[in-house]
């Protein structure tokens, strides 16, 4: 966040393995992360998190390659190319369930749909005669 927002705007941001493209829904694992937060609050809403969470090992390994994936210059060409290639597949995979499902609630009658991005959450409208 730039400028006039940097210094004054408290931001709470969280992520899910379990609602990203490297997870299934099965994965536990997460973070938050503060900015201009009170650091009491902070303090508090840490404490409270950390004795409710327990991710398993998978969850979060499965986190961590998540915030952070192999790169060129870092990782070898042959792992950045294979993690790449497995992650336009998922994509794809995701965006053609996305399309079918919006096109099958549109099929039916009495129900409306809007193109679905992003996840796999269509929000029909059900217009009932």
């Amino acid at each position: 966040m730039g400028s006039p927002y940097k210094d004054n705007v408290e931001l709470i941001s969280f992520h899910s393995v379990s609602k990203g493209f490297t997870g299934d829904c099965g994965l536990r694992g997460g973070y938050f992360e503060f900015l201009n937060i009170d650091p009491f609050a902070a303090e508090m809403l840490l404490k409270l998190k950390s004795t409710s969470l327990t991710p398993n090992s998978v969850g979060m390994l499965n986190m961590g390659i998540m915030v952070n994936p192999p790169r060129a210059g870092i990782n070898s060409d042959e792992v950045v190319k294979q993690f790449e290639n497995e992650k336009a597949i998922i994509a794809k995979g995701l965006k053609d369930r996305a399309v079918l499902l919006a096109k099958k609630l549109n099929d039916c009658p009495y129900f409306s749909c809007q193109d679905i991005e992003g996840a796999l959450y269509g929000f029909p409208t059900i217009k009932l005669p």
